[in-house]
C-alpha cells in the first residue's frame, strides 16, 4: 500500500536552516570550550614535565656552581681571620696592657690590607668588646646588637640575646664561621681565638664577612637575562644577591624556595621585583643558610607560548567534526561532502597532514566547512613544523649545558696557569689515599716543592717570565712523577706531590730526581730565547698516622733545605 500523498492545499515550509544553525552554532561552542580544557591539560603536562626538567638542571648547575664558589670563599675568611689572629702586632697589644686606641689601631691596620672583612673586632674570653674597626650599615647594626645595654626603649630579650653573643665569641677556641641577626638582616662572621704562650687564648678577633665579595660568586647570569642567584637565611632573609639588590626584609619567594632538599626542584613564587618566577634552593651546610635561583617565569617557560595555537587547532578540528555528526541528519544531499570530510578527518587522524579535500565537490555551507577544513590542515602543518622546531633548538640547548658542565666540572680542581691540580682536588686526593692506606697499609709520603728566589726571578725577567717558569716546572713534574702519584699547584711558587705506595726512602729519592729534573732544565721565558735556569728545594714526609703532623713534618723539611743552601732535599730522616 503506497503513500498518502499530500492534498493540493498542504502547505509545505521553506527549508532555511536555520534551527540547524543554532544548533551546531551552540553544539561548536560548548565542544569548544571542552576541547580546549582536556587538549589545554593535555598539551600542559606533556610539555610542562620535560621543560621542568629543563628548567631544573640548569638551576641546579648554576647553585651547584654557585655553592663551590661560595663554600671557597668562606673557607678562605676563616683561614684569612686565623692569619690575622696571630699577627704578632696584634698580640702584642692584645695580650698586654695597651689601651683601646693601641688594639683599634692594630685592627684598622689589619682591616687594610683584608680582603673577606668590612669591620673587625676584638673580645675578651669575657666578652667585652675590646675595640673595632670597620665602617658600614652593617657594621653599625652589628655593633648596635653585641653592645646592646639595659635602656627603656631595648628589649629584655634582645639585651640577654647581646649578651648570650658576646660570651660565645669571647670563648671561640678555633677559627669558625657564624650567622648572626642583628636585626632584620642575617649576617656572617669569622671569629679565631689569638694565641697565647700559656694554655688559654688570651683574646678572640671577628670579622664580618663582605656581603659584596660574597655577591661576586652568585652567578645568576648563567641562567638568563634577568635571573639571579640569592644566598638567604632559614628564615628565607636574603644576605646577598649576585645583582647587587639586596632586602632586609624576607624575599617572598625566597621564603617558598628557602626548605631546600638534596635536589633541585622548580618552585614558582611571586616577587615585587619581577612578578611569577620560577627557582630552586640548595643547602650550604651547617651554618643554615642556601642558595636560591631566581628567574622570571616567561623567562624559564617560554616555549609554553605555543600552546594557545595548539588549544585552537585542536578546538577546531572537534568543531569541525561535532558540525559533521549535527549535519547529517539533514538530508541526504549533505552525506557526499560530510563523507568527505570524514575521509580527511581519517587522514588526519591517522597522521597524514598532507591531505587537501577537493573543494569543488560541495555547495553552498559544504563548500565553506571543507575550505575551512583545509584551511585548518595548512595552519597545523604549519604549527607542527614550528614545535619540531622548537623541539630541536631545546636539544641543541640542552647539548650545550652538558658541555658547560663538563667545562666547569673540569675547571673547578684544574689550576689555570699550570694546569696541574688545584689544592681543593689536591686536598680531597690526600685524603682518599689516607683513607686508602688505612685499609691496605702500603706507604703514603708527601713532597712539597718550593721554587729558589721565585721573588728575584720575577724581579729580574717580570712577572710574565716568571709564570712560564712555573707552567714549564709543573710540566717537568707531571712528566716525572708515576701514573698513580698526585701532582698539585698548592699555591704561589709551591707544589705538591702525594707518593702513593711509597716510603721515605722512596719519596727521598723520587724528590731528588724531581730536584734534578728541574736544576738542568734550561728555561725558555721570553723573547730574548736565551736559556735560564731555577731550582727548587723539597721537604718530604711519611705518613705517620696523622695527616698535620704529616703536613707539619714536610714544611718543616723544607724550611730546612732553604736554610741549607736551597736547590736540595730534606726529608724527616734528616733531622
Amino acid at each position: 500500500m503506497g503513500s498518502p500523498r499530500p492534498s493540493a492545499t498542504t502547505h509545505v515550509p521553506v527549508f532555511q536552516g536555520r534551527e540547524i544553525r543554532s544548533r551546531l552554532v551552540a553544539m561548536a561552542v560548548l565542544a569548544s570550550l571542552m576541547a580546549g580544557l582536556v587538549t589545554g591539560g593535555a598539551a600542559l603536562f606533556v610539555v610542562y614535565a620535560p621543560l621542568a626538567q629543563r628548567v631544573e638542571e640548569t638551576h641546579s648547575l648554576a647553585l651547584r656552581f654557585g655553592a663551590e664558589q661560595l663554600l671557597g670563599f668562606l673557607d678562605g675568611a676563616q683561614r684569612e681571620i686565623g692569619a690575622l689572629a696571630a699577627e704578632p702586632r696584634l698580640l702584642a697589644v692584645a695580650g698586654g696592657h695597651a689601651g683601646e686606641a693601641a688594639v683599634s689601631d692594630a685592627l684598622a691596620s689589619l682591616l687594610a690590607r683584608s680582603t673577606s672583612f668590612v669591620g673587625l673586632l676584638a673580645f675578651s674570653r669575657t666578652g667585652e668588646v675590646l675595640a673595632s674597626s670597620g665602617a658600614g650599615m652593617e657594621f653599625e647594626a652589628l655593633l648596635a646588637r653585641i653592645q646592646s645595654q639595659n635602656a627603656p626603649d631595648v628589649r629584655v630579650d634582645t639585651i640577654i640575646e647581646a649578651k648570650q653573643l658576646r660570651r660565645e665569641l669571647g670563648g671561640v677556641v678555633q677559627p669558625m664561621l657564624r650567622v648572626v641577626e642583628p636585626g632584620a638582616a642575617s649576617l656572617i662572621l669569622a671569629a679565631s681565638p689569638l694565641p697565647a704562650e700559656g694554655d688559654a687564648p688570651i683574646a678572640t678577633l671577628v670579622g664580618l664577612v663582605r656581603t659584596d665579595r660574597l655577591a661576586r660568586h652568585l652567578r645568576g647570569d648563567l641562567l638568563g637575562g634577568n635571573s639571579d642567584v640569592l644566598l638567604v637565611d632559614a628564615q628565607g632573609r636574603v644576605v646577598a644577591a649576585g645583582r647587587g639588590a639586596r632586602s632586609a626584609s624576607q624575599d617572598p619567594f625566597a621564603a617558598v624556595a628557602a626548605p631546600a632538599q638534596s635536589e633541585c626542584r622548580v618552585r614558582i613564587g611571586y616577587r615585587a621585583e619581577s612578578g611569577w618566577s620560577a627557582g630552586c634552593a640548595r643547602p650550604l651546610g651547617a651554618l643554615g643558610l642556601s642558595l636560591v635561583s631566581v628567574q622570571p617565569a616567561r623567562e624559564a617557560f617560554a616555549p609554553l607560548v605555543l600552546l594557545p595555537p595548539i588549544i585552537l587547532l585542536a578546538s577546531g578540528l572537534v568543531v569541525v567534526f561535532v558540525a559533521w555528526a549535527s549535519a547529517a541528519s539533514v538530508g541526504a544531499r549533505l552525506i557526499r561532502p560530510l563523507s568527505l570530510l570524514y575521509t580527511g578527518l581519517a587522514a588526519a587522524g591517522r597522521g597524514d597532514l598532507s591531505v587537501e579535500l577537493s573543494e569543488g565537490r560541495a555547495r553552498g555551507d559544504a563548500e565553506s566547512l571543507i575550505v575551512a577544513f583545509n584551511g585548518l590542515l595548512r595552519s597545523l602543518r604549519e604549527k607542527t613544523l614550528e614545535i619540531e622546531t622548537s623541539r630541536r633548538a631545546l636539544e641543541e640547548q640542552n647539548q650545550a649545558f652538558q658541555q658547560q658542565n663538563e667545562t666547569i666540572s673540569k675547571l673547578s680542581v684544574t689550576d689555570a696557569l699550570t694546569s696541574l691540580h688545584n689544592r681543593r682536588f689536591f686536598q680531597e686526593q690526600l685524603d682518599r689515599e689516607i683513607r686508602r692506606l688505612t685499609r691496605h697499609g702500603k706507604g703514603l709520603s708527601l713532597l712539597i716543592a718550593d721554587v729558589d728566589d721565585f721573588k728575584k726571578l720575577n724581579d729580574t725577567y717580570g712577572h710574565a717570565a716568571g709564570d712560564e717558569f712555573l707552567k714549564q716546572i709543573a710540566a717537568i713534574l707531571k712528566e716525572c712523577v708515576r701514573a698513580t702519584d698526585v701532582v698539585a699547584r698548592y699555591g704561589g711558587e709551591e707544589f705538591v706531590v702525594v707518593a702513593t705506595g711509597t716510603l721515605l726512602e722512596g719519596a727521598g729519592i723520587l724528590a731528588e730526581k724531581l730536584r734534578t729534573a728541574i736544576a738542568e732544565a734550561s728555561f725558555i721565558v721570553d723573547d730574548s730565547m736565551r736559556p735560564r735556569r731555577a731550582t727548587v728545594s723539597i721537604g718530604v714526609a711519611e705518613f705517620k698516622g696523622s695527616q698535620s703532623e704529616m703536613f707539619n713534618a714536610a714544611d718543616a723539611a723544607l724550611y730546612r733545605a732553604k736554610h741549607s743552601g736551597k736547590n736540595c732535599v730534606m726529608t724527616t730522616a734528616d733531622e
